[in-house]
């Protein structure tokens, strides 16, 4: 049985629909992006700490910056899709996307955290290791995912917000500059058709007394 609440709910027009997906991918792209950087900076410091866990070549990180730079342009070029589809009127800041912004990083690090642990097991296992990975890589590792990922969440939010702002701030500028135009297409027929009836109505004339006599 269906919801009456649901019922009254707008349905959204396929434009709108292509607009959220755009934010979607944008959200995934700067999330993506946020677990890249860490965990190159988490083998950095692990490379530096006197671990082999930052080798490139032993895990397969030979492409890291590059992943790093192609998502940056994935999450770049996104947000200006985004920016695009709010021009567009497919994009409007709902209350899905004034969440507090203390949501948003908990939940990016937690994710990221989440798929870094689970990255680290399964690179033992893979391995052929049975013992968990070493505590403090593991903690080390929370550590920068979580940080990096809110603060990469948080730079992502404030990006959004303000390609929204401004494609908004820019509809109602055209739209008010639209309805304050001064209706000359409209002044020129009007003024053609009374030339058009004045001299209709010249033709039209009795003839002068002069013209009689």
């Amino acid at each position: 049985m269906n919801d009456p609440e649901d019922m009254t709910k707008p349905t959204p027009l396929p434009g709108q629909r292509g607009g959220r997906l755009l934010t979607v991918v944008s959200a995934l792209s700067a999330g993506v992006l946020g677990w890249l950087i860490a965990h190159a900076c988490t083998d950095w410091l692990l490379a530096h700490a006197g671990h082999h866990h930052g080798n490139p070549g032993a895990h397969g990180h030979l492409h890291l910056s590059a992943a790093i730079l192609l998502t940056a342009c994935l999450a770049a070029g996104s947000v200006l899709a985004v920016f695009m589809a709010a021009m567009a009127g497919r994009v409007r800041a709902g209350p899905r996307r004034h969440r507090p912004m203390s949501s948003v990083a908990h939940r990016s690090s937690l994710l990221s955290t989440t798929a870094f642990v689970a990255a680290e097991f399964g690179e033992h296992a893979a391995a052929g290791a049975h013992d968990v990975p070493p505590a403090g890589v593991l903690l080390l590792g929370c550590a920068v995912h979580a940080l990096i990922s809110a603060a990469c969440a948080l730079v992502w939010r404030h990006c959004l917000e303000q390609v929204l702002g401004l494609a908004a701030r820019i509809r109602r500028t055209a739209s008010y500059r639209n309805a304050h135009k001064p209706p000359a297409v409209v002044r020129r027929p009007v003024a053609l058709r009374r030339t058009w009836q004045a001299l209709a109505m010249a033709g039209r004339a009795p003839p002068t007394a002069s013209a009689r006599g």
